[in-house]
């Protein structure tokens, strides 16, 4: 009796990079997992003569009900960017959809939070929540590093603490790049 199998077939870092391969995926019916590891291997050869000059690495397993899955016998490029392949158990998943980052007004974020975001990331537009916590690393654990010194520089310097954000930017790109530690 034939079962169904997902099979997938995903490159290299370097595959994707020099012969810019991507992942295909297709459902395969075979008797075990065996089988149609060997059915999709050379139908996947078959296919794509050229893949031979690449690493993939093969994925395999049973369909199983509410289990998203490539139609029978047809090559899918999409399904792995909608799937992934689950170690846990053995099996695709959904990729679970990224909440789109909550941006914060950066004026009104304090003066510390200001200056540690303008060090760590550069800029004063689209801030997100995320950003804003891993600036404030700066004013905790990393306040030791060079970019921390940077951030007490500019709240203990009356003259930068008074100016506007893109003047404070021009200020830290220029300390970056003639005071680099090491």
């Amino acid at each position: 009796m034939s079962k169904v199998f997902i099979c997938a077939a995903i490159p290299d870092e370097q595959a994707i990079k020099e012969e810019g391969a991507v992942a295909v995926a297709t459902a395969i019916e075979a008797g075990d997992e065996r089988r149609a590891r060997a059915k999709f291997t050379w139908q996947f050869l078959e296919q794509y003569p050229a893949a031979q000059d690449c690493a993939y690495k093969f994925l395999v397993c049973e369909d199983k009900p509410g289990m998203p899955r490539p139609a029978i016998d047809s090559w899918d490029t999409e399904y792995m960017q909608e799937n992934r392949w689950d170690e846990e158990s053995a099996s695709f998943i959904p990729v679970e959809p990224e909440s789109d980052p909550i941006n914060v007004n950066f004026d009104k974020l304090s003066l510390e939070v200001q200056n540690a975001v303008l060090v760590k990331f550069g800029t004063c537009e689209n801030i997100t929540v995320d950003m804003a916590i891993d600036a404030q690393e700066l004013l905790q654990e990393d306040v030791a590093t060079f970019d921390g010194h940077i951030v007490e520089a500019l709240m203990k310097t009356p003259e930068i603490k008074a100016m506007y954000p893109e003047r404070k930017l021009f200020a830290i790109g220029w300390v970056k790049h003639k005071c680099k530690p090491g």
